[in-house]
């Protein structure tokens, strides 16, 4: 109640889900990871700096229904895991249609990163990302390497807490 606190409120017209926050070590800069979105905005007054947007592909969205999933609820991609990587760089993970994913995003420019042949740079999210929307995950970046617990299996029901180095799960 105190006036000195004021409350904010973001919302993006049909993105839904808001999962992952990240603040920037300026602390100027909020990230925000959602439903096949993720925004950085100003940590001040919540204005959009920018938004992209990262979709699961068709192909793995198909797979997802195949394998019993609802369309619209279960088969998106849902952010999970969002770090800030270097100076440069953000790390982020989603379940992408019950197949996760990671990737990386430009700070500079806020895009995903591509090779040369304009294709975005993923990885393999397992370890790393739950396959589930329902299910938590939690991630820290520490010199370097990632520290996270999440489900490790489509059922859910294996549990693990690991340490990655290089985009390579090296303790579990």
């Amino acid at each position: 109640g105190s006036p000195e606190r004021t409350i904010k409120r973001f919302e993006a017209e049909g993105v839904s889900h808001y999962t992952t926050l990240l603040l920037s070590e300026d602390g100027n800069t909020l990230y925000v990871g959602a439903r096949e979105a993720l925004f950085s905005l100003n940590s001040t007054n919540f204005m959009s700096h920018s938004m992209l947007t990262w979709e699961a592909e068709e192909l793995k969205k198909k797979e997802c229904t195949f394998k019993g999933k609802d369309a619209q609820n279960d088969c998106q991609n849902y952010i999970k895991i969002l770090l800030q990587l270097n100076g440069t760089h953000l790390y982020t993970c989603g379940t992408y249609a019950f197949s996760p994913n990671c990737t990386y995003i430009r700070i500079s420019d806020f895009t995903l990163e591509r090779d040369s042949s304009g294709k975005t740079i993923t990885e393999d999210g397992k370890g790393r990302c739950p396959f589930d929307p329902e299910y938590k995950s939690s991630a820290i970046m520490v010199d370097g390497d990632m520290y996270g617990g999440t489900v490790n299996n489509f059922q859910g029901n294996e549990p693990s807490i690991y340490k990655s180095q290089d985009s390579k799960i090296i303790l579990k």
